[in-house]
């Protein structure tokens, strides 16, 4: 019975792994020095790391994600593929305080839709890359 479940456990670990590495981010971190009313565009690239095609998304959270705007927000990557997507960031006129602002750039994997339209369990891999505004 100790045998069963602990089989049952390293099939589930090693079904959701495949699923881990599938989508990665360059790059993992971004700065941007802060200069009032400035528009700044900024390269990003989602990558596919495994060996089938994988639908993606990206968006933005944190601080001043409403001063970001994306451009190419979904994808679908071919295996190995590389795409590049770019977001305008639009500095404010003025902040309060000095420091440092993130706003985390997300991309999902998707998940893919269930053909049979029965009930399945499946993993989709996030990653995150900060983008830090210095003041």
């Amino acid at each position: 019975m100790l045998f069963k479940k602990g089989g049952m456990f390293i099939l589930f670990i090693l079904l959701i792994s495949s699923s881990v590495f599938a989508i990665g981010i360059s790059p993992s971190r971004n700065v941007l020095y802060y200069e009032p009313g400035l528009e700044e565009q900024v390269s990003f690239y989602v990558v596919n790391n495994v060996n089938r095609n994988v639908d993606a998304e990206v968006y933005a959270k944190g601080d001043f994600s409403y001063l970001l705007n994306l451009e190419n927000q979904s994808f679908i990557l071919t295996p190995g593929e590389k795409k590049e997507f770019k977001f305008t960031f639009n500095h404010p006129s003025s902040l309060e305080s000095p420091g440092d602002y993130t706003v985390k750039i997300h991309a999902d994997e998707l998940p893919v839709e269930s053909v049979s339209g029965g009930t399945f369990l499946s993993a989709v891999a996030s990653v995150v890359s900060p983008v830090i505004l210095r003041v």
